[in-house]
């Protein structure tokens, strides 16, 4: 179970999973409104949270940060599991850089939206998938 880990877990619940694990009665798609919930999980498990909707909120124990993004083109096409693996070759970096483990996952989140947003802007397309983000992270 989570409270016997050993190791760092990191968790990328969507709103209908978070809802799930925290046994919240929310029924929004607002990131923030999960605060609560988020902190008293993660503080519990001593887990990393990374809520995300059309928002972002980074969770651990009671550090938290929210990001405001408009980047609703990742809402499908596999753009989550690139996420998944820029968050995870991050990780496998963050202790050669003076990051923390919590900013080393801001940090990645806001590239990932960042690149999301300049291709939205540059192809002027409404979905994004893992081929379009790994090309423009390749030649930034």
């Amino acid at each position: 179970t989570l409270l016997s880990k050993r190791c760092t877990v990191i968790i990328t619940p969507h709103m209908k999973e978070a809802q799930d694990l925290f046994s919240s009665s929310l029924k929004t798609r607002d990131v923030s409104s999960y605060l609560t919930d988020a902190v008293n999980y993660s503080k519990k498990y001593d887990i990393y949270c990374i809520l995300k909707s059309y928002d972002t909120l980074l969770v651990h124990k009671d550090k938290y940060v929210f990001e405001r993004y408009d980047t609703p083109s990742l809402a499908k096409a596999g753009s989550g599991d690139f996420f998944a693996g820029m968050l995870l070759g991050s990780i496998s970096n963050h202790q050669r850089t003076p990051l923390s483990l919590f900013d080393c996952i801001n940090f990645t989140d806001n590239l990932f939206h960042m690149t999301a947003s300049l291709l939205q802007k540059k192809k002027n397309i409404r979905l994004i998938d893992y081929n379009d983000l790994y090309e423009q992270i390749k030649n930034m």
